[in-house]
């Protein structure tokens, strides 16, 4: 099972943030800007519907949430099952753009997930064909030039590398420029665009 949790802030979520982020201890560390924020009370939320306790909350050098358990050290973390107290399976994700936070987490068996939400009213102020040629391959990079909608075009790519870089574990570097996956599911509203990538961790040992 996966499900994906999001918030948009405003009078309603900021009460709900009120309540639940404190719970969250193991997210805190006393950062208390609204994308910090969101994310603990969304994270307690996740873990409370599958029974997951917080104490299996981690976070990787880099920043990036895992939640301990048996698949994660053995697989992604290259440690041993001893080192944590979870043994379940599951993995989360977190991501947040301007009022918009999201928090993505599943229980199947060997997948490893990443989201990425981009918020279209801060994405419309962006040099999107700039950004295109800088960063991703010629080929992308044109996709977005000759599109109708050139900053859909490019945030579906944009989002969907973002998420691919939380799935993998690795830099943003490595997936940037022709980072392309099928293992992906889009989101979209007139608000924002959200990416999720589902991949078998099997699969790319």
């Amino acid at each position: 099972m996966t499900d994906i949790l999001i918030m948009e802030k405003n009078a309603a979520s900021i009460e709900k943030v009120k309540r639940l982020e404190p719970l969250m201890h193991p997210y805190r560390k006393a950062r208390d800007t609204w994308d910090y924020v969101s994310a603990s009370a969304l994270i307690y939320e996740a873990f409370t519907r599958y029974g997951i306790p917080l104490t299996a909350y981690k976070e990787l050098p880099s920043g990036r949430p895992y939640i301990a358990s048996s698949r994660n050290s053995a697989v992604a973390l290259g440690k041993t099952q001893a080192d944590f107290l979870y043994d379940g399976n599951a993995d989360l994700s977190v991501s947040h753009s301007g009022r918009y936070t999201a928090v993505a987490i599943t229980t199947a068996p060997d997948v490893s997930i990443g989201i990425d939400i981009e918020e279209r009213e801060r994405a419309s102020k962006r040099d999107v064909i700039g950004l295109s040629k800088r960063f991703f391959s010629e080929e992308e990079a044109e996709q977005v030039l000759s599109s109708e909608d050139q900053t859909d075009t490019f945030l579906r790519l944009w989002t969907m590398k973002e998420a691919l870089m939380k799935s993998r574990r690795v830099p943003l570097s490595q997936v940037l420029n022709g980072g392309i996956t099928d293992s992906k599911v889009y989101f979209t509203t007139d608000k924002y665009v959200m990416c999720l990538v589902r991949e078998s961790i099997i699969r790319r040992l």
